[in-house]
C-alpha cells in the first residue's frame, strides 16, 4: 500500500475511529491525510497498512456466481 493510497483511504474514514483503532493521534492522521507529513515513521506506516488491510471489504460477487 502506497502513501497515496493511505491518504485516499483516510479521506473516506472517520479520523477519530482510525486513531482509536491504531493508537495514532488524530493530529498525526490529519498530517498524513493532508500531506503536511509526507513520510511518516515506519511504525506509523505499518499501523496504517495493518488497519486498512484488516478492513478491506471482500470482493463483490460477479453476476452469475
Amino acid at each position: 500500500m502506497t502513501m497515496e493510497e493511505i491518504r485516499r483511504a483516510l479521506k473516506t474514514r472517520k479520523i477519530t475511529m482510525v486513531a482509536k483503532a491504531t493508537g495514532l493521534t488524530r493530529q498525526s492522521l490529519y498530517g498524513i491525510m493532508n500531506g503536511s507529513t509526507p513520510t511518516p515513521r515506519l511504525d506509523t506506516y505499518e499501523k496504517l497498512v495493518e488497519y486498512f488491510n484488516r478492513r478491506k471489504e471482500p470482493p463483490k460477487p460477479v453476476r452469475g456466481d
